[in-house]
């Protein structure tokens, strides 16, 4: 990715990404006060964030896993159409934004969580072990 429109494509998404983030950030108390009915704002800012979820996981893992999230994700919106061994009572565009980029079992759950809180640990305390010269020993 060299090239200048490379270049100008990943400081977009970086940037979009930042700004998602921050917006979570300095909105925090208003998005728990009224979760669940998600502003126009909210609204936008959630299907940016899930599409930027979806771009990373193309470039990073490819485009298999990227489809098979996007299955996923039309089977969600569209379940209610589907005959009766799949069937669900479907989920309008606002409820799957609000769980997947507010709500605790979307992209701010459980695995970011655990990779803050503890793998940064881990991955620190191997650089120490390293820098220190302990690495020999295993």
């Amino acid at each position: 990715a060299t090239s200048t429109p490379a270049k100008a494509a990943f400081w977009t998404l970086g940037v979009l990404g930042f700004a998602t983030g921050l917006y979570n950030w300095v909105f925090y108390a208003d998005l728990i006060r009224r979760s669940g009915f998600l502003t126009t704002p909210d609204l936008i800012v959630g299907t940016v964030l899930v599409v930027l979820v979806f771009e990373a996981a193309r470039r990073l893992m490819g485009l298999p896993l990227a489809l098979i999230a996007l299955i996923f994700l039309a089977y969600a919106s569209f379940g209610n159409h589907l005959p009766p061994p799949f069937i669900h009572r479907g989920y309008d565009f606002a409820q799957l934004i609000d769980t997947f980029a507010f709500g605790t079992e979307g992209i701010y759950g459980t695995p970011v969580y655990v990779s803050a809180a503890y793998i940064f640990i881990f991955v620190v305390f191997a650089a120490f072990l390293e820098r220190a010269g302990m690495i020999a020993l295993f």
